[in-house]
């Protein structure tokens, strides 16, 4: 046997082999086969693995090789942005969703008041870190889009007072989507920040409506004629009930539009 041929069969003694695969709901995932890991960290048991030859089929110990011992080595140094770093993965239960994890090892580091030495800090990556970095991208565009929203709506509207009424109905929406993730004890994360301008714009796109719709009657602006009020509110009441409508169908299509992101 050549120095080649060993090699490769202590590799797949010690790193293992793909010997298949196993089908985990819709992924598709790879078997390694090795040895146990109480032979893997024995030196002596390492020596005593069998090495075959492929063209005599015969056999032989890999002490036969010669004597074992272990020799340290310097080994590479991990940085990430300049600064030496350790690494620590952790894999999730399947079905649990990331962010419910992270808050739950959060608790308990804060449980256990888990400091590091002094000039050692920790970052978490991962999901967190992608989820961060798409939150922050988010929220750099929200000025742009409030300066774009509110010029918007005192053009089509031509009114600052019924702008405003447009962004307190905004504002409430913010407070009941905050208190919904409340009530659930879902985090606020990247995909609830989505769903919440989402749920902001039906509000914004539903009150335009019903706005457009009683500014087109001018029955509903009759409030300071005489008599006008009890027939005010009539109108008003049929220009909402008629604008229900379209607030229902833009409503629909928007949250159709949402389902893919479950």
């Amino acid at each position: 046997m050549n120095n080649t041929a060993v090699a490769q069969q202590l590799e797949a003694y010690l790193e293992g082999a793909i010997g298949g695969s196993i089908l985990e709901s819709t992924e598709n995932l790879p078997v390694r086969v090795r040895v146990s890991n109480t032979e893997r960290t024995d030196l002596s048991k390492i020596a005593s693995l069998d090495l075959s030859s492929a063209e005599t089929g015969n056999s032989s110990a890999l002490s036969a090789l010669g004597e074992f011992k272990l020799v340290p080595e310097l080994a590479n140094i991990v940085r990430l942005n300049e600064q030496r770093v350790n690494i620590v993965q952790g894999h999730i239960t399947v079905g649990v969703l990331p962010p419910k994890v992270f808050s739950q090892f959060q608790e308990q580091l804060k449980a256990q008041n888990f400091q590091l030495p002094p000039g050692y800090r920790y970052e978490f990556g991962g999901e967190q870190e992608e989820s961060s970095e798409a939150e922050g991208n988010l929220l750099l565009s929200v000025p742009l889009l409030l300066v774009g929203m509110v010029s918007a709506l005192v053009l089509s509207l031509n009114s600052f007072r019924q702008a405003g009424i447009v962004a307190v109905v905004a504002i409430g929406c913010v407070g009941m989507a905050l208190f919904s993730l409340l009530v659930s004890g879902s985090p606020l994360g990247f995909m609830a920040i989505l769903g919440i301008m989402g749920l902001i714009g039906i509000a914004i796109n539903d009150t335009v409506i019903v706005l457009s719709a009683l500014n087109e009657n001018p029955e509903s602006k009759r409030g300071d004629k005489p008599g006008g009020i009890a027939a005010q509110r009539q109108a008003i009441q049929k220009v909402v009930i008629k604008a229900t409508r379209h607030v229902v169908t833009t409503t629909v299509t928007t949250v159709a539009g949402f389902i893919p992101l479950l």
